[in-house]
């Protein structure tokens, strides 16, 4: 997974096998996102990626229990 924004990060998202960018991420950047954070870019977006690579990967749970004891 990659997550990006602006020009630059173009071809490490098209070579990527999960490609991510930020509800205010440059219009090309959105276009080849195969995923856009409901939040922006210093709003939570890379905590939103993070969430959802760890609960498709089933350690969310696990991760959140260990983290509150």
């Amino acid at each position: 997974a990659a997550m990006g924004d602006d020009w630059p990060d173009l071809p490490v998202m098209r070579r990527c096998a999960f490609a991510c960018a930020p509800a205010n991420a440059h219009d090309e950047v959105l276009a080849v996102a195969d995923w856009i954070t409901p939040r922006g870019g210093g709003e939570g977006a890379v905590r939103e990626l993070c969430d959802l690579i760890l609960v498709a990967s089933g350690r969310y749970a696990s991760l959140l229990e260990e983290a509150a004891a």
